[in-house]
């Protein structure tokens, strides 16, 4: 079995007309890429995307800035968020 690191990068944003979550990711003959409403569909549109892949926990990386949670407590929530995204048990 070919084993692939993808990067997906989501990032919350916040302009005139509220919140928006930018999607980018691309994987040889898979992509994502739009605008979606919150980070949870974000999260959802990657999966549902590579949902045959398999999710790497240990190799998640976050980083955040003038939001209520730093540090270990963000990178729990990822770390969470995604395992639910690809229904991965912790």
């Amino acid at each position: 079995m070919k084993t692939e690191t993808v990067e997906v990068d989501i990032a919350s944003q916040k302009d005139s007309r509220g919140c928006f979550v930018p999607v980018n990711w691309q994987s040889g003959a898979n992509s994502v890429c739009g605008i979606e409403a919150t980070l949870w569909q974000a999260f959802l549109k990657v999966a549902n995307v590579w949902g045959l892949g398999q999710l790497d926990v240990d190799s998640i990386t976050v980083s955040g800035t003038a939001g209520p949670m730093k540090g270990k407590e963000l990178k729990l929530l990822a770390r969470a968020a995604w395992c639910k995204a690809f229904n991965v048990l912790t």
